[in-house]
């Protein structure tokens, strides 16, 4: 079995299950009740005139099909091997933020026989500023379709819409995430040798950001009742299944599920993740493991 087929085997569906629904933008003078706004602009859909935002003098628009199109270039020029790559892009709040997943079957390592995990890249931008124009690293574990994102700030390549923005040297920064996530699979690979009991594994979901009583017995019945095994990778899977799969109300899923990553990888770079990594000795590599795979 290729890496495409394992990719149509344990699927890749964008997460709002759509194609791109890209729309005209533009900025145009700011007014209100038909007076002008000095020094201000809004930032509006030139089909519907529906107003997305307002924005200051010096703010540059970056539209969607700018930002996936520089993003697509710094891919194509890079070294990485694009066999299988799989593509998906979700718009959420109206339109205002984009997600552009890219998956790397290739780029692919395995935590443990038969358990592989490819490099996952996603890029973002918005029209209301919540998000910066910026790449993110992470994992896509095949046996399950996980995802995951890495929360170092290497990981993350952004910049400011600003007349001094430079989108083909941002993109370029895809490769710094790509090296971190060579490193990162070694601290998984890791954890699948760590040995954790029922006591610790709960200790750690206590530390999640944001965990209520809810959430946390829901988490700990899943390490009870279904877990692969009694591993710190096994518990990190748990946490993964629940930012990836859980389900969400509303029409911006994928602004959710990212949020909820976020949230799994500040845990796992927390202090209460790090102690108990120390405390059962396990070796984590704390340097980038080496160059980025090449075909060419």
């Amino acid at each position: 079995m290729d890496i495409t087929d394992l990719m149509d085997r344990h699927g890749f569906v964008p997460a709002d299950h759509h194609a791109p629904r890209f729309f005209p933008v533009d900025l145009v003078p700011l007014t209100a009740a038909g007076n002008a706004a000095p020094g201000w602009r809004a930032l509006v859909r030139t089909d519907t005139g529906q107003l997305l935002h307002c924005w200051p003098d010096g703010y540059r628009l970056v539209p969607h099909e700018a930002a996936c199109a520089a993003f697509d270039t710094a891919l194509a020029a890079s070294r990485l091997d694009t066999r299988g790559l799989r593509v998906a892009t979700d718009l959420t709040h109206d339109g205002r933020r984009l997600f552009r997943q890219y998956i790397l079957p290739a780029h692919q390592v395995e935590i443990r026989p038969g358990d592989a995990t490819a490099l996952r890249l996603v890029g973002f931008n918005s029209y209301d500023g919540s998000l910066a124009v910026s790449w993110r690293g992470g994992g896509y574990r095949f046996v399950c379709a996980n995802t995951a994102v890495i929360g170092r700030d290497i990981a993350c390549a952004r910049a400011r819409h600003s007349a001094g923005l430079d989108m083909a040297a941002l993109a370029h920064g895809m490769v710094a995430a790509c090296e971190l996530y060579l490193a990162e699979t070694g601290r998984w690979a890791a954890w699948a040798r760590v040995r954790l009991a029922t006591d610790q594994a709960v200790r750690l979901l206590r530390a999640l950001p944001g965990a209520g009583d809810a959430l946390l017995g829901q988490l700990t019945a899943a390490w009870v009742g279904g877990r692969e095994d009694d591993t710190l990778w096994a518990l990190f899977n748990i946490l993964t299944h629940w930012a990836t799969h859980e389900p969400v109300r509303g029409a911006n899923r994928m602004a959710r599920v990212q949020a909820r990553q976020e949230r799994v990888a500040r845990l796992i770079d927390g202090r209460t993740w790090r102690r108990l990594e120390d405390e059962a000795g396990s070796q984590v590599p704390c340097g980038v493991a080496g160059p980025v795979p090449s075909s060419r």
